[in-house]
């Protein structure tokens, strides 16, 4: 049976994860109440021009994601950027903190991303749930988050991809090009 790609009309991102390598098992933490993710590329364009002619083309040299949410997911960045809860001679009126920005984690993390999208299967009409991988890159350190009064405060976190063969535990990508890839899409069951 010969399964082809179809044409699809997303309707809505309902998860997004850090896919982390934990003892060469791909694990995901899911970003709670993400509400975004953004895939933005930097293409370079090279003209040619000559006997009256003009042509382009255009290369995709580096994805980067950004992902927005809603709440500040201190149990899943503790887990992803492998933070230790400090609870030790803090001031009387603390219980529990968290330190970012250290070089650890300002040097980022090795890790892959995936966005879990719900569409419509233009074909049949169907309801179908894509996932969205960059299998490898960087993540940086959480950006620290804006406050307002009497209005929420969220996340934000910055990944750029790098072209790979195998996801972020090492397994080959099956049927990947020679030259990696940044990202790529699937239909789920």
């Amino acid at each position: 049976m010969t399964v082809s790609f179809d044409t699809y009309r997303v309707t809505g991102m309902y998860r997004f994860a850090v896919l982390t390598n934990v003892a060469s098992v791909v694990t995901e933490t899911a970003i709670p109440f993400s509400n975004g993710a953004t895939f933005k590329n930097d293409v370079k364009t090279i003209s040619y021009e000559g006997d009256g002619q003009k042509a382009k083309k255009y290369l995709l040299e580096q994805v980067d994601v950004e992902v927005k949410a809603d709440e500040i997911g201190a149990a899943a960045l503790q887990s992803i950027y492998a933070k230790t809860a400090v609870t030790a001679s803090l001031p009387a009126d603390a219980t529990v903190r968290l330190y970012f920005g250290d070089n650890g984690d300002s040097s980022g993390i090795n890790c892959g991303v995936a966005a879990y999208v719900t569409a419509e299967k233009l074909s049949s009409g169907a309801n179908v749930k894509l996932r969205i991988v960059a299998p490898r890159g960087t993540l940086g350190s959480p950006e620290a988050p804006d406050f307002k009064s009497r209005d929420k405060a969220g996340l934000n976190l910055k990944f750029a991809a790098n072209k790979a063969t195998t996801d972020i535990a090492g397994a080959a990508l099956p049927g990947v090009p020679t030259d990696g890839c940044f990202w790529y899409m699937e239909e789920l069951l």
